[in-house]
């Protein structure tokens, strides 16, 4: 396989894998799949000078009139190395499920807050999750229950007798929690992670990404940077 072929056999199996990301009717141009789904996959979205590049060498490619008899442009063998490379890490991107932590426990509202004190420090977590009165699944924070604490301290004290989640959650910022389904890749989950208006604390992973749906999983901020860096 010449140097050119191997450009639009990478150029094809991206776009073809953007449109399975797009997850709508009928097929879209280059750009606009790469303007569709920049905003979740900040992968893409670093590199969407280059792949809009390497957009506008496949047209001039296959638009020629002689093609495919004549391939008008063959590009540098540099670039296209590139392009495979950056291409392979956006098809081959672990899915969400399978960076996120596994050891989940969850909570009922009426559980008692000294138990999953208890529990957190013994494990050394930052959040749990929880489930809500309406059958959703939430978050409860190490941030939340501290504001909590801060509100309830008389005489430099704090009574934790008898205190169930119920009377901290209330607490709880609803943004700072974030759902993805399982099959999500990596970058989609960072893209939660940068969101900087919802400041999110750890993502929750369903089989379909939503909140009432049984949690699978869950992922904080340390384990999407780790998973990146040991793809880089």
């Amino acid at each position: 396989m010449d140097i050119a072929q191997e450009f639009l056999q990478t150029f094809n199996r991206l776009e073809s894998y953007l449109n399975q990301l797009v997850e709508g009717d009928g097929h879209y141009p280059f750009y606009t799949l790469i303007d569709k789904v920049k905003s979740r996959q900040i992968f893409i979205a670093r590199h969407e000078s280059f792949l809009k590049y390497m957009a506008n060498i496949r047209n001039l490619i296959v638009h020629d009139e002689y093609y495919p008899k004549r391939i008008v442009l063959t590009p540098d063998a540099s670039i296209v190395d590139k392009f495979k490379s950056i291409t392979q890490q956006i098809i081959s991107a672990p899915k969400a499920i399978d960076i996120a932590s596994k050891d989940l426990k969850v909570y009922g509202l009426n559980t008692l807050l000294i138990d999953v004190l208890q529990y957190i420090k013994e494990r050394d977590y930052s959040q749990i999750i929880i489930q809500k009165d309406d059958g959703q699944y939430g978050l409860l924070t190490r941030k939340t229950i501290s504001r909590w604490v801060e509100r309830n301290i008389h005489d430099g004290t704090v009574n934790l007798k008898n205190i169930k989640l119920t009377q901290v959650v209330s607490l709880e910022k609803k943004q700072e929690t974030a759902y993805i389904a399982t099959q999500k890749n990596i970058y989609e989950v960072a893209s939660l992670f940068a969101d900087q208006q919802k400041r999110i604390q750890a993502i929750i992973v369903t089989q379909d990404g939503q909140a009432s749906s049984q949690p699978m999983g869950l992922i904080s901020f340390w384990d999407v940077s780790r998973a990146i860096v040991g793809e880089g």
